[in-house]
């Protein structure tokens, strides 16, 4: 039982490997047309990477025109969070928090006896 499995396994193997050989031979001939669309569809993704970096620089512009950005440090792009970095300080610059917010301290308020007790008619 065992040994008739293992010869059916050997026989399947063997035609998948005559199917993946003959289809080899197939591609063969169309490598160059394989090749000219993988260097086409690589410069198309060149070209949106290239306009994508455009936009986030015109965003900065803007930043930097509205004053937003305190001190602006461009690198190359790749070296990782620059930009992001850059936006997500122009963004916190912009947030209001009073430097006296929290501080006080134990400070009690008026007590209204009124406000305490129910009023009875």
């Amino acid at each position: 039982m065992v040994e008739g499995l293992l010869e059916i396994n050997m026989i399947i193997t063997n035609l998948l490997l005559f199917y993946i050989v003959v289809h080899c031979y197939q591609f063969k001939g169309q490598l160059p047309v394989m090749t000219e669309s993988l260097k086409s569809y690589g410069m198309e993704l060149n070209e949106t990477s290239t306009n994508a970096l455009t936009i986030l620089e015109d965003m900065i512009d803007i930043l930097e025109e509205n004053g937003g950005v305190q001190s602006i440090q461009m690198g190359k792009p790749a070296t990782g969070g620059g930009i992001p970095e850059l936006l997500l300080g122009a963004l916190m610059n912009k947030t209001n928090i009073a430097e006296s917010h929290g501080t006080k301290e134990n400070e009690v308020g008026e007590i209204h006896e009124e406000e305490l007790s129910p009023k009875t008619e």
